[in-house]
């Protein structure tokens, strides 16, 4: 008489058998075991959602968000899910990754909203990313990993994580930049400007005393206020894109390893003044990060170094 296969095992034998599977055993068996488990929980999904984790300016627990998934995106979820293999290739980092949670999960979930199971990039991957990078114990065919990319409430979710992620990051870098600033200044025992051109680079080291001055500008530096929501989902008051640059030039300033800790962009304003700081709740000019209050950000744009950099950048660009 003839054994019944575990799900599992026959999902191998079936769908899976088309490829070998190039893992180490001991990862086909985790790999095995999870999908045994995603098998029973894609069976005994009565819904589904989008769990979705968004990181926000202010510290603390990220934001959590629900987006339930429709009737007929389920059984889409449903009929993708039953074609989940083990991956081709497997790397060691894919053992712990799939414990990691992820910003965007797929959760499916029993009539009374507990969760079955959990799908995220740490769990599943493509077959094709599974062939290139190994670091999940399943995948999917290439098709099917599209159709779960696709769903509606899914794009919906990616789309408001993103925005609010992005604004996230604008409004922590205008907050912690120059406490950033002055503490690189405070480690700061050389300052260099690195120019460099699609073929040269070249050093214009800084004088002890123009060290010194450079130091207590940027001691002074100030935080400058976040943008306000309305302003930052305009997108008329955002800065330009640079155009292609000639010649690329940084401050940088080094700590007493030659580490360099700290890199000022001189292509554009990487300071507002500090009379003006209030007014860049409502735009942003060059993509300024920090304040200086008026005196020291005319003394920062006086630094003896500033006139020999045309020079430079002429010899740069004729070798």
């Amino acid at each position: 008489m003839k054994k019944i296969l575990p799900l599992a095992a026959a999902l191998l034998l079936t769908d899976c058998q088309q490829t070998a599977y190039t893992g180490n055993p001991e990862y086909r068996e985790y790999a095995t075991s999870d999908l045994e488990l995603l098998q029973m929980g894609t069976r005994g999904a009565a819904s589904a959602e989008i769990y979705c984790r968004i990181e926000t300016a202010q510290a603390g627990e990220p934001e959590i968000r629900r987006y339930p998934l429709s009737a007929e995106e389920l059984q889409q979820v449903k009929e993708c899910l039953k074609k989940t293999m083990p991956a081709p290739k497997t790397e060691p980092e894919a053992l712990s990754r799939r414990w990691k949670a992820a910003g965007i999960e797929l959760r499916l979930l029993t009539i009374n909203g507990r969760t079955l199971c959990t799908v995220s990039r740490n769990t599943i991957c493509s077959y094709s990313d599974a062939e290139r990078y190994g670091e999940t114990l399943l995948c999917l065919p290439d098709m099917e990993m599209s159709v779960l990319n696709a769903l509606p409430t899914l794009k919906i979710a990616k789309e408001y994580k993103r925005a609010e992620e992005e604004y996230a990051r604008h409004c922590r870098l205008r907050a912690e930049e120059a406490g950033k600033i002055r503490a690189a200044a405070e480690k700061t025992t050389e300052a260099r400007v690195h120019l460099e051109s699609d073929s040269n680079e070249e050093y214009l080291h800084l004088e002890d005393e123009e060290l010194e001055q450079l130091k207590a500008i940027l001691s002074t530096a100030m935080e400058l206020p976040a943008m306000t929501r309305k302003a930052w989902d305009t997108p008329e008051t955002h800065c330009m894109p640079l155009p292609p640059l000639a010649v690329h030039k940084e401050l940088e300033l080094l700590d007493d390893e030659d580490k360099v800790i700290y890199s000022i962009p001189l292509n554009y304003n990487y300071f507002a003044a500090g009379s003006a700081a209030e007014a860049f709740t409502a735009h942003e000019c060059q993509g300024e990060v920090a304040a200086l209050p008026d005196e020291q950000l005319q003394a920062f744009q006086s630094l003896p170094f500033r006139s020999s950099l045309q020079e430079k950048e002429a010899e740069l660009l004729s070798n």
